[in-house]
């Protein structure tokens, strides 16, 4: 097995790619009661969305793809969720740097979240709970069920203000809150490598290339 940086056993590479996925700005205020279910539906929709272009024999596979790619990433703020994994490296790197940066981290999101969290057809994912964790902030509970592979539990945490789409900030897979693991692993990485973000940023490029090489095996 590899042992590039974010390389491991597909469940703990389900844990590691969503814990990534996180937005650092603070939940805005906004009324509980009434954004509750856009929540879960904002959830469920996407991914019933998402796994109907996989079972769609009419298109091609390279098209199938990248609906999945672009499905997931529409549910996630990657610009701000890039700033906030590099936490104060960020302040040391120049614009070109987080530029580039923040398109690997893109690309690696979309080419992680096809292979672990469920990029095949005839997957499917079942919102089983909703509950509020502050102003405007919910929790979604999910089951996501793939061919060949056990269930799998997935909360959402989903920021839903009342003045735009709601999106995900965080997810917990098997008991653990992604958000703060991945920062702590992207900052290991950076302090063994001199604060390098482009040495990162080749790292993270060549990780989704593994990805991708690993699929079409």
């Amino acid at each position: 097995m590899s042992k590039n940086l974010f390389c491991a056993p597909v469940k703990a590479g389900m844990i590691m790619v969503i814990q990534s996925l996180l937005l650092a700005a603070p939940a805005s205020a906004a009324n509980a009661d009434a954004p509750a279910p856009n929540a879960a539906s904002f959830i469920q929709q996407a991914f019933d969305r998402s796994f109907a272009d996989l079972d769609d024999a009419s298109l091609a596979a390279s098209e199938r793809r990248q609906r999945f790619h672009e499905a997931v990433l529409n549910l996630f703020d990657v610009r701000n969720t890039a700033s906030y994994t590099l936490g104060g490296f960020a302040a040391q790197a120049s614009a070109g740097e987080i530029g580039a940066f923040t398109r690997a981290f893109r690309d690696y999101i979309a080419e992680s979240c096809e292979e672990q969290l469920g990029g095949e057809a005839h997957s499917s994912l079942k919102v089983t709970g909703l509950r509020s964790s502050g102003a405007s902030d919910f929790l979604v509970g999910a089951t996501l069920v793939r061919p060949d592979a056990e269930a799998m539990n997935i909360t959402f945490r989903v920021r839903n203000p009342s003045d735009g789409k709601p999106v995900v900030v965080d997810v917990q897979v098997g008991g653990v809150w992604m958000s703060t693991l991945k920062r702590d692993e992207f900052s290991s990485f950076l302090i063994r490598n001199g604060g390098s973000v482009t040495k990162l940023t080749e790292q993270i490029n060549k990780t989704a290339e593994d990805i991708r090489t690993r699929r079409q095996d």
